[in-house]
């Protein structure tokens, strides 16, 4: 079985499950070939995943005929790649209004379930391909090697790529203080084009800027994550290490015991959105003792 994915997230959160599907095809068709068709982030992300066999973010590099095309994305370039790449069998997730527009470029289609299972919800879109439906374990491939391993650390990723999911760098300080005090190095970890937002650094703490997957490699031999992006915490689980998300107006989806989160619950979440209708920014105004309460947890 020859099976195309289309991965077109640039969020790294949505192309992390996006990983799930790759390997449930090679568990349960040994024989299948997996290909991918994915953005810039896709590249990054899925650099050496043992269940792609090819993968790039050029369409002209996918000319051959394939038995299914799995369309990830439910979005208008998504649509238009799915109609003019070659497949005898077209799947797509779809969101609501949208079944007969899409009918005409797919040939069966899966609806997507905001805010249930994140894991089945993944999954599912599988069910027309492999004729029942599956299950895999979260998992993460690491071949980087972890620059802190022996130590014992917990994480903390106080940035994100959007500013309002962000908050202020002293609660993520304070936070730290009470970790170190109970006897655990603090490690704090970022990419370098973010690293603006650490406007003060702790003496006794240790920050590195790094890249997805030597971040992935920091995280597996952690105590915990404590973060404010949802790719990170989900990560985290993946990797079997607990997490604690800063939750400001972007919605979450607990998939694991591991998980927790502190959120303000406000009216207008969970607005999505890069900048803060409101002007206030009230999403970010999270109390550093409700995460010190839940960091207690972890450890």
């Amino acid at each position: 079985m020859k099976v195309l994915f289309l991965a077109l997230h640039k969020s790294y959160g949505d192309l992390l499950y996006n990983a799930l599907l790759f390997k449930a095809i090679k568990f349960y068709d040994r024989s299948a070939t997996v290909d991918v068709f994915t953005t810039k982030q896709g590249l990054e992300l899925f650099q050496k995943n043992p269940y792609i066999d090819f993968i790039d973010d050029k369409v002209s590099s996918f000319k051959k005929e394939y038995d299914f095309l799995i369309d990830t994305s439910f979005k208008g370039i998504s649509y238009f790649y799915s109609f003019i790449l070659k497949a005898k069998n077209k799947v797509a997730l779809y969101k609501k209004d949208k079944e007969k527009f899409l009918s005409f470029i797919y040939s069966s289609l899966t609806p997507f379930h905001s805010k249930s299972d994140e894991i089945k919800n993944t999954l599912q879109i599988l069910t027309p391909v492999l004729g029942k439906e599956v299950y895999i374990e979260p998992y993460f491939w690491i071949f980087k090697e972890n620059p802190l391993k022996g130590k014992n650390y917990v994480v903390i990723s106080p940035t994100a790529p959007v500013s309002t999911k962000v908050p202020d760098i002293e609660i993520f300080n304070l936070v730290a203080s009470f970790i170190y005090s109970k006897g655990y190095d603090v490690v704090f970890t970022y990419p370098k084009k973010e690293e603006f937002y650490i406007k003060r650094k702790l003496d006794f703490a240790k920050y590195i800027s790094t890249d997805i997957h030597t971040f992935a490699s920091i995280v597996k031999d952690a105590k915990a994550l404590i973060s404010c992006e949802t790719f990170s915490y989900h990560l985290a689980t993946f990797l079997n290490v607990p997490s604690l998300v800063l939750l400001g107006a972007y919605p979450m989806w607990k998939i694991s015991y591991l998980q927790d989160f502190v959120s303000l619950n406000l009216d207008c979440q969970y607005c999505g959105s890069k900048t803060c209708k409101r002007k206030d920014r009230a999403c970010l105004n999270i109390n550093p003792q409700d995460v010190i309460l839940k960091a207690q947890r972890l450890l």
